[in-house]
């Protein structure tokens, strides 16, 4: 099957992540492609940093593919904006099987990842993917590495062969 995974990352953590799940998917027997819609990392954190906005994001072709998986870090408890007005343009996807995943930075679900998912959840309804599985991997901490191996193998489950 081949599995597009969409990608938002901006300090590259939701990359490294999304790379782990094609790693999985491809001895599953699946053929994923990773699409970093960035392109580049931001350094900076501090207060002059640039949000990047839609048209700093890449344009991949989401047609071709079997299935989807699309990533996203949470910033300020929901969707970075570049990356909600990327979903918002997405063309139908046709019942095709989809999943999502989010990273941040705080341990609580409530604190951002319950609503970026929902974010991106109803975004995908609306372009008729039909949603598989979704997951948070909550960056900071001591269960960081346990978290990441839980959603990839979810969402990789999602992908039966």
């Amino acid at each position: 099957m081949k599995i597009g995974i969409f990608v938002y990352s901006e300090a590259g953590h939701t990359l490294s992540v999304a790379r782990l799940l094609a790693e999985k998917l491809t001895e599953m027997g699946h053929e994923p492609a990773v699409e970093d819609l960035l392109g580049v990392r931001i350094e900076s954190q501090g207060a002059g940093r640039v949000q990047p906005s839609l048209a700093d994001l890449k344009r991949p072709a989401v047609s071709g593919c079997d299935a989807y998986v699309f990533a996203s870090p949470v910033q300020a408890f929901s969707l970075p904006p570049a990356m909600a007005a990327w979903l918002g343009a997405l063309p139908s996807l046709g019942g095709a099987r989809a999943a999502c995943f989010v990273t941040k930075a705080l341990p609580w679900h409530w604190t951002g990842g319950n609503q970026a998912v929902g974010e991106i959840l109803k975004t995908l309804e609306a372009s008729g993917a039909s949603v598989a599985a979704t997951g948070i991997v909550n960056w900071s901490g001591a269960g960081r590495e346990s978290g990441i191996r839980k959603v990839v193998a979810k969402i990789a489950s999602a992908f039966p062969v």
